[in-house]
């Protein structure tokens, strides 16, 4: 899961409190003592080492008992499956005798530094034998066999609290198991295993995580459906058609056909169910002025003064978000970002509408808003790719040698002289990459179309094309296995049959650059036929409507494709690219191209393609032991930071 918000607020907080009192229970296994949660009303997870004192007894005797009841629960004959003496160090409780136990929600997300937890246990030697304990998120690290941890800090983690869980106060879920504390019990902190971390070693856990079983009622009755649905469960607790890493609201925007342009009619759709409720809108609603603002944004070369961009803005935001899409918005902001989409797939002439630049409710435009990650969506099924932990990026460069020349040159923001071609394009893309080991890249330049259909054919995640584009008499064309002679033009249902399907790609990059004096770009690119290319593999297609100058493109990359090396969405990646462009000093270029960068997905949508990257490491120093005390490498005095006794 990705951030949802700063903080669940006070009384739902206060909710997941009381019910971790019913939640979790103390352990005890021969000399062991420790802590587990129930994830279905008859199993306990807790740590492995927890109860390894039981390991290969014929009647392994486990002692499970819980804050305000009047006697120990007393469990003989448990069937545990753990690991004892290996990473990650769970294991899972039959209690037969508990079926009308209240159990949490678990969550295989991700959570950032500085994310609040909370969690609760039996710690050795505490006044209160249950004890709440609130602590933060520290960086993601390893340990000295290389297995991912998180890190716990602002808080000491005492013996005894092996096997609590650890509860997201962002998201409200349970997102992994306390395991150890440090050496020094005076310093603060421990460590504890992410679920999104541990292997498919266990069926049975992960079915939890992908539908919580009934027992979980209380705790979903807690969070309410707002944060449920953004976690990809519904209020009953089963899952719905793929993981929301967003909250999300759906503007359906809808034009009869053969109607008047004048009237069309919104849908707002808050969740991915429900059927959304028509609002009427007119021209004559817009005010003054909507008739010269989209007129001269579809004639315009370069915007240069902000003023202008707000005109626009101003236009769309009340062409698109009637009042009752704000107060949508705003409701759903409580737990900002949202993904904001719209469908024009019945819209007509106003899908060509540049919505980019609608203003919302703030004082800048909702595509470049911190809070909200603008996109569009076609009414197409189909699941996006599961993230994968490297992905294979290929650029194809279209610069053909009789083009070149035609270019002027121009400076960029360092004042450093740019002369368009082959070169320029591909280091906008191969220069600005994310170092690490999450994107194999490679690319071709001005290749013939067989020898760029075989290269297709190898496979790629992304296909990121630089060139150009341009109208012709009936269609719209882009320019594709030029060679080195001239630009070579293909329709766009071309392109997706004979080009893009052969690559099995998931997402199709194009950014077009102005073109040579003396040709037009045309009317800006026709997002309802670009969006024909979402079939088969494809999932998502980011555009630019207008060109855009290698500047431009620099700056969206670099950000674009960092925040999918984070594990973001692509809906997300994209919003912040177009932040790039538009917050870096633009002296005498193009104000408005940041609302050039469009990203259309299927109905779906949440194109995630990357696992998140690794950000910290445990370092060299240290071992940590189990409850027996065995080390499995260095001494205490060898590592004085990390613990050599678990909790």
């Amino acid at each position: 899961m990705t951030y949802i918000a700063d903080r669940l607020s006070a009384d739902k907080t206060t909710g997941l409190r009381e019910l971790l009192e019913q939640c979790v229970v103390r352990i005890q296994a021969g000399q062991n003592v420790g802590t587990g949660f129930f994830i279905t009303s008859r199993k306990i997870l807790t740590c492995g080492h927890v109860i390894k004192s039981a390991e290969g007894s014929p009647e392994p005797e486990i002692l499970v008992s819980w804050f305000g009841d009047q006697n120990d629960g007393r469990v003989l004959n448990a069937d545990p499956q753990y690991f004892p003496a290996s990473w990650p160090d769970i294991a899972i409780l039959t209690v037969p005798d508990s079926a009308d136990r209240v159990c949490v929600v678990l969550d295989s997300g991700t959570v950032d530094a500085g994310t609040p937890l909370l969690t609760a246990g039996y710690p050795s030697e505490a006044l209160l034998a249950f004890q709440p304990q609130e602590y933060a998120a520290g960086y993601p690290a390893k340990d000295n066999d290389g297995k991912p941890e998180l890190r716990i800090t602002d808080d000491v983690v005492k013996l005894g609290q092996s096997g609590s869980p650890i509860v997201s106060l962002r998201s409200g879920l349970v997102v992994g198991i306390l395991r150890m504390t440090k050496a020094d019990e005076s310093q603060a902190g421990g460590f504890g295993t992410m679920f999104r971390d541990i292997p498919g070693d266990f069926p049975d856990l992960q079915a939890l995580i992908d539908r919580p079983p009934s027992a979980a009622k209380q705790w979903i009755d807690v969070l309410g459906s707002l944060l449920l649905k953004s976690s990809e469960r519904d209020t009953d607790g089963t899952r719905i058609h793929r993981k929301s890493t967003l909250p999300r609201i759906d503007l359906i925007v809808d034009q009869a056909a053969g109607g008047p342009l004048e009237k069309w009619q919104i849908g707002i759709r808050e969740t991915r169910s429900g059927d959304p409720s028509p609002i009427p809108c007119t021209t004559a609603e817009l005010g003054d002025g909507v008739l010269r603002a989209v007129d001269g944004w579809s004639r315009r070369q370069m915007i240069r003064q902000d003023t202008e961009i707000e005109i626009l803005g101003r236009v769309l935001d009340r062409a698109l978000l009637p009042s009752e899409a704000q107060a949508a918005i705003s409701n759903v902001l409580t737990t900002p970002p949202v993904l904001l989409r719209v469908c024009t797939d019945n819209a007509g002439a106003l899908s060509q509408l540049p919505w980019e630049y609608a203003w919302c409710h703030s004082s800048e435009p909702i595509s470049v808003n911190s809070d909200i990650a603008f996109a569009r969506f076609v009414n197409v099924d189909g699941m996006p790719p599961e993230p994968k932990s490297r992905i294979r990026v290929l650029a194809v460069i279209e610069m053909p040698q009789t083009e070149s020349g035609k270019f002027r040159e121009y400076r960029d923001e360092d004042y450093r002289l740019i002369k368009p071609g082959a070169d320029e394009f591909l280091g906008s893309i191969r220069d600005v990459l994310p170092q690490g080991q999450q994107i194999e890249f490679d690319f071709v330049s001005n290749n013939s179309r067989d020898d760029l259909q075989d290269k297709l054919a190898e496979q790629w995640d992304i296909v990121h094309y630089v060139g150009f584009a341009w109208q012709e008499p009936d269609e719209f064309v882009i320019s594709m296995g030029c060679g080195t002679q001239g630009l070579r033009p293909v329709s766009l249902p071309n392109l997706g049959r004979d080009f893009l399907a052969r690559s099995k790609c998931s997402v199709f990059v194009a950014e077009f650059h102005q073109l040579a004096p003396g040709r037009e770009f045309g009317p800006t690119a026709d997002l309802r036929v670009f969006a024909s290319l979402l079939q088969g593999d494809m999932h998502a297609i980011i555009v630019t409507r207008q060109p855009v100058d290698i500047v431009d493109m620099r700056r969206f990359n670099e950000t674009f494709y960092r925040r999918l090396c984070k594990g973001d969405i692509a809906e997300s990646a994209v919003q912040s690219g177009r932040r790039a462009v538009r917050d870096e000093i633009r002296q005498g270029r193009d104000l408005a191209a940041f609302g050039s960068f469009t990203v259309t997905t299927r109905l779906a949508g949440d194109v995630c393609l990357l696992l998140p990257a690794e950000q910290g490491s445990r370092g060299s120093g240290g071992q940590t032991a189990q409850a027996d005390g065995r080390t499995a490498g260095q001494s205490q005095a060898d590592s004085p930071d990390i613990a050599d006794v678990s909790p």
